[in-house]
């Protein structure tokens, strides 16, 4: 069983997967939803924040073109490096030429999508997403990012991604604390328990990222 990821550490990938990733708590709901969205109680979640460089997305794409040549790299490279620097209208723009080039990468896609979720526009960072889902039903990047972002207004929208990226990787912790804490939220305390429970025995650490009023549940 692979390591857990944990929230607020920084890990490079192998060239397989062609990302890089940083994994910290979701900034407040009432800020990150703005006024497109309501907030459900006093969730406290993780957020699964994933710059994807797609440096390694060379093969082929549903409609039979390269997924990863040379020009599309070096830009989703520039938006990666502007996007880290806070210059996101910059990465924006570069982004937006990759999928100009390629309209089926995945990558540009996530990565618009973070760029509106750090500006707390969330609509067009759900529409990214779903973007990016239409060319790779299963990338769990999109998947966890989505939840993210249904949970204060479609709750059981976002318990369908949580449950869909357990059946990719029934290991996933956060993915585990995350629908715990929802489903706890919207009264469904037993199963709540049980994700939470899980979570906290695939990854201890967890339980600092628990509210302050809550009680880990007995194994």
């Amino acid at each position: 069983m692979r390591a857990p990821w944990l929230p607020g550490r920084r890990r490079a990938d192998t060239c397989a997967r062609g990302t890089g990733r940083y994994y910290g708590p979701v900034p407040d709901l009432r800020t990150m939803v703005g006024s497109h969205r309501k907030r459900l109680g006093t969730l406290v979640l993780t957020f699964f924040f994933v710059l994807a460089s797609g440096a390694c997305g060379s093969g082929k794409s549903k409609s039979g073109g390269a997924t990863g040549s040379g020009d599309s790299n070096k830009l989703l490279q520039a938006g990666l490096t502007a996007q880290g620097a806070g210059r996101l209208d910059e990465a924006r723009q570069d982004y937006l030429k990759v999928i100009a080039k390629d309209p089926t990468n995945k990558f540009a896609y996530y990565d618009l999508g973070v760029i509106y979720q750090q500006l707390n526009d969330a609509n067009d960072a759900a529409a990214s997403y779903n973007k990016a889902l239409q060319i790779d039903a299963n990338y769990k990047p999109a998947l966890f990012n989505l939840a993210v972002l249904e949970t204060p207004l479609a709750p059981q929208t976002a318990i369908s991604l949580y449950q869909k990226l357990l059946g990719i990787d029934p290991n996933d912790a956060t993915v585990h604390f995350n629908l715990g804490l929802l489903l706890r939220q919207i009264g469904q305390k037993a199963p709540g328990d049980a994700e939470v429970s899980t979570a906290l025995r695939l990854n201890p650490q967890l339980s600092s990222r628990l509210p302050v009023t809550t009680v880990p549940p007995k194994s």
